[in-house]
């Protein structure tokens, strides 16, 4: 079988093959003669349907003032000819499966100019300007252009002008493109020195007296002038970024177009700075640049190059499926930024590598959101309008705002950039995302999304939501339940409530601010205040059975950050007042359960010092890695001054010096004001007292121990006891001060 294709220009944007058919063994003349008068029809009926057109084409770059010679006219229409004409003694037909249509290209037009500019025998004189904002893909759409260039047998060379701030820069550009071997670091520092060894003159003494009798002049030829660019179509990218003066550079490019009839393609951000306040670039453009054209950002074949160094294949198969809507996205935004599009595809590529399991791409739903979720994100973030707080502040949405006329925007009120993005997105209102507001701002903050976060992204995701997930969770995103899943979340999680099983903090807090805010709406048959009412006894019942979270020390907030969120969801009517009356006596119960604890504590711990006092010290300051029991809660209110003072003098020295740098680093900032340090000095002066009176009582030869006590653990204490002292004091005056006011 015998395909041949009509030349591309001449079908207008198709490609329609032509296949031969198939002949009997044996056919007779007659058939023969039928089969070519068929060709001849259809051959006929091709060239009358796209006759003009491709005319139009071969007289394409030619204005009406345009002189045609008849050498060139005739040469055009035989090219015309020959791309209808078939050889008769080869029947063929037409394969009309064969037609491809091409993607549209917003640059077509321009293709075609740079087609009649580049290719046209007679020299244009002068040089061409692509502009376009940064990331508008100029240099992308060059770099393809160049691959066309050199199939037509054309020499492109290109040049970054990024940083170059002297004419030979340039030539060194020309040169290592010209003369790749030559043009290599190595070898040009061989031949500088060479260069440097053998340049100069060299003076002679032909007699031996001692005297110069002659000079010998050597020099070795200028590499520059073997760097010919002779028929070559120069590209000049980043003209913004040159560090010559704008004018000087243009005046360089002149050269190549003036004097020496160059095709010149110059690419620039003409909005950058550099040149919008240099006041000559408007003159010398006038004289050096013909013609100027905006490049329009072709996000749909970016796109498929960018795919293509996207290394995950399971992230690859998502955004080749999904293109659609990785393109809704970048439109959406409105940047027509292609960098920023190239590492929004790269930032879903490694988020998902952070979360993939077996089954999660089977996910439809949340695969799609999650796209959504990080291009968004991501082209957001980039540009400058979102920052990694603003993303943790999504999670922090409250459906039950809007419910409240009152609390909504009026609409005169302009929107900040902020606003603006994420109204252009959908994110100004409970956005329901497919991982956790703090996973995406952990993302994107650090770059990379830990083991435990992306497990508890994926647990607590409502498009992941199943028969275990927890009902307050499910009730979170109201919205987004029916009727009768409503009815069924909202029993559950009001039964659970008061039947005490809501433990952790988190989801205690959770629970209470969902169904306040319910009762708030009216959704369910409870009031406000009867629903106020139940939840106080529900934490003092807790109380009494040993029920209640106690927190961990140094953060009373348990598994979430801030008094306001738990497990990356914001508490619903978070900022009502019967939500903060009940969150504030949450935290007296807890403070009072967490003082019971640490008072429970404190008996095991003391003998640590002695037995162990590594282990002892741990406790008593805060540690990254291990268990901290009371690095900030005031365990020393709860232990015998008397009791701590005989074990002291037990204690060797080196243990005397731990305690010592255990209590400087719990005290080492005095003026940063937390409670519960005050609530210790009162044990730190009866300890001073009392250890002071012991030393000093001590008669005959003293022990090492003893003399490590006197001589500096005893000056430290009473060192950090002034300092607390004093800050007490001035925290004192400050009260008084503000009461007098």
């Amino acid at each position: 079988m015998i395909v041949r294709t009509v030349p591309k220009a001449a079908l207008v944007g198709c490609e329609i093959g032509i296949r031969k058919p198939s002949f009997p063994d044996a056919p007779c003349q007659a058939q023969k003669s039928l089969l070519r008068l068929q060709l001849l029809l259809q051959v006929l009926l091709l060239a009358t349907f796209y006759g003009r057109s491709y005319k139009k084409q071969c007289y394409a770059g030619f204005s009406r003032r345009d002189h045609i010679t008849s050498s060139q006219r005739r040469d055009m229409e035989s090219q015309r000819l020959n791309a209808f004409t078939c050889t008769i003694g080869e029947p063929l037909s037409w394969d009309y499966s064969a037609v491809q249509l091409q993607i549209d290209d917003p640059n077509q037009a321009l293709l075609h100019f740079l087609d009649r500019y580049c290719l046209c025998d007679v020299s244009p004189g002068y040089a061409v300007m692509l502009r376009g904002p940064w990331g508008s893909g100029k240099t992308w759409f060059i770099d393809r252009y160049q691959d066309k260039l050199r199939s037509e047998g054309k020499r492109p060379l290109y040049v970054s002008l990024f940083g170059v701030s002297k004419a030979s820069d340039i030539s060194d550009q020309f040169f290592a493109q010209i003369h790749p071997i030559l043009g290599n670091a190595k070898v040009q520092k061989t031949l500088a020195l060479a260069k440097s060894l053998l340049k100069g003159t060299i003076k002679i003494d032909w007699d031996g007296d001692g005297k110069d009798d002659g000079n010998l002049q050597i020099a070795m030829p200028e590499l520059e002038k073997w760097a010919s660019t002779e028929g070559a179509i120069l590209i000049f990218d980043d003209l913004e970024r040159c560090s010559m003066p704008i004018e000087d550079c243009l005046g360089f490019i002149n050269q190549f177009v003036e004097h020496d009839g160059y095709r010149v393609l110059v690419l620039a951000n003409e909005e950058a700075k550099s040149i919008a306040r240099d006041s000559g670039f408007a003159a010398i453009k006038e004289k050096v640049i013909g013609r100027t054209f905006q490049i329009k950002p072709n996000a749909n074949a970016a796109l498929t190059h960018f795919l293509e160094e996207v290394s995950s294949r399971k992230a690859h198969a998502i955004l080749a499926e999904r293109s659609d809507d990785v393109l809704a996205v970048f439109h959406r935004a409105e940047y027509d930024n292609l960098r920023q599009l190239r590492q929004a595809i790269f930032d879903f590529s490694d988020i998902w590598d952070c979360i993939q399991t077996d089954t999660l791409g089977q996910k439809i739903e949340f695969v799609r959101r999650l796209l959504n979720d990080v291009l968004t994100l991501s082209i957001e973030h980039r540009a400058g309008t979102l920052t990694v707080s603003d993303m943790n502040d999504l999670g922090m949405q409250d459906w039950s705002k809007y419910f409240n006329d009152k609390e909504k925007n009026s609409d005169d009120t302009p929107l900040s950039l902020k606003e603006l993005a994420l109204n252009r997105h959908g994110l100004d209102q409970e956005p329901v995302l497919a991982l956790m507001a703090s996973a995406y701002a952990e993302f994107f903050g650090q770059g990379n999304l830990s083991d435990a976060t992306a497990k508890d992204s994926l647990a607590n995701s409502n498009y992941l939501a199943n028969e275990t997930t927890a009902s307050w969770r499910r009730l979170w995103y109201l919205h987004s339940l029916t009727d009768e899943e409503f009815q069924a979340f909202s029993t559950d999680v009001y039964r659970r409530l008061v039947a005490l099983d809501y433990v952790s903090e988190g989801e205690l807090l959770h629970a209470v601010s969902i169904m306040l805010s319910l009762a708030s709406q009216g959704l369910i048959k409870k009031t406000k205040k009867k629903m106020a009412a139940i939840a106080k006894k529900v934490v003092r019942d807790s109380a009494a059975e040993k029920k209640i979270d106690p927190g961990s020390s140094g953060d009373r907030s348990g598994s979430f950050s801030g008094d306001g969120a738990a497990f990356g969801l914001g508490f619903t009517g978070r900022e009502t007042k019967e939500f903060q009356d009940f969150f504030a006596y949450y935290r007296q119960q807890q403070t009072t359960a967490r003082m019971d604890m640490v008072r429970q504590r404190s008996i095991d711990w003391m003998p640590m010092l002695e037995a162990n006092p590594e282990l002892w010290s741990k406790h008593l300051v805060r540690s990254v890695n291990d268990e901290s029991w009371f690095s900030e809660d005031p365990v020393f209110a709860f232990v015998s001054p008397d009791n701590f003072v005989e074990i002291l003098c037990r204690v060797p020295t080196p243990t005397i010096e731990k305690v010592q740098r255990s209590l400087k680093e719990r005290y080492i900032h005095p003026h940063e004001y937390t409670k519960w340090k005050l609530q210790e000095l009162p044990f730190l002066q009866k300890v001073y007292a009392k250890l002071s009176k012991k030393v000093k009582s001590h008669r005959g030869p003293i022990s090492l121990s003893k003399h490590s006590l006197k001589t500096w653990f005893l000056p430290g204490l009473e060192m950090m006891i002034r300092d607390w002292v004093s800050f007490k004091s001035q925290l004192g005056n400050a009260s008084q001060s503000q009461a007098g006011q």
